[in-house]
């Protein structure tokens, strides 16, 4: 990287929800010689115009951002991950720049000083828990990190207790924890710890336990909602809990978008 490039991609890490230094990072690209580094101006501004202009495109000009976009990056994106891509399984961009990456928890935390300074990652998707969970629920590399997705690792109450009482997690809001092994009390542990004050989104589908909020559609409308007898319990001792509740009006909209929680 020159100079000017890591200068203005600290500024893209510094700031992350704005995308004036994103911009200026596309108009630097703009300026390259190569054929690809011209092509990333490209996709990050197209990325950026469907997150921010997405109500005010019409169909014309949405169908051609999406096809521009996806030509793009099935191009160019292993280019543009670079040492990333070495890193981890799997990378996912967000408005011109990688902030998902699949990794296993300890692959992530041997690399995250690395990888925190090549990208603003700020959404993980672990794999292989369990053997690196009590360093993982401590590590001040999570402390940025919006949403986590730790599915299928054979985490039992125990471990989402841990999760629970990690003092790091300061800015977490989105959360699945699909087809593990937990039940009742490791829900109760997440109900009443200070986390459960800023998710907005909690996946328990496929536990023991699923106490979120269930609702029945027609297509892709939801028609009716509703707690779980174990979601009650929740609330009835811990009070509302708005990561049980899925207020929305299409199936689309009950899961909230990662990418769009800051």
């Amino acid at each position: 990287m020159t100079e000017e490039e890591i200068l203005l991609l600290q500024a893209v890490l510094n700031n992350p929800d704005e995308d004036p230094p994103r911009l200026d990072y596309a108009n630097w690209c703009r300026e390259q010689i190569d054929e690809s580094t011209r092509a990333r101006a490209d996709f990050i501004r197209t990325q950026i115009m469907l997150v921010r202009q997405f109500n005010n495109l019409t169909y014309e000009d949405w169908f051609d951002a999406v096809h521009l976009e996806k030509r793009l990056r099935q191009t160019y994106s292993a280019g543009w991950a670079g040492t990333i891509a070495t890193l981890v399984e799997d990378f996912t961009f967000n408005r011109g720049f990688i902030e998902m990456v699949t990794v296993s928890a300890r692959r992530f935390l041997e690399n995250a000083e690395q990888l925190l300074a090549l990208a603003p990652i700020r959404h993980l998707k672990l794999t292989e828990v369990r053997s690196a969970a009590s360093e993982l629920f401590v590590s001040p590399y999570l402390g940025d990190i919006i949403s986590m997705e730790i599915e299928r690792c054979g985490l039992n109450d125990e471990y989402l207790k841990m999760l629970a009482e990690s003092p790091v997690l300061k800015h977490l809001k989105w959360l699945s924890v699909a087809e593990n092994d937990i039940g009742l009390d490791g829900a109760d542990a997440l109900a009443g710890s200070d986390l459960s004050k800023q998710l907005v989104y909690v996946n328990f589908y496929g536990n023991p336990v699923d106490p979120g909020g269930q609702y029945s559609r027609d297509n892709e409308l939801i028609i009716d909602s509703w707690l779980p007898e174990t979601g009650q319990q929740l609330e009835a001792k811990h009070g509302y809990l708005g990561w049980l509740h899925r207020n929305a009006d299409t199936v689309y909209e009950a899961v909230p978008d990662r990418f769009r929680l800051t």
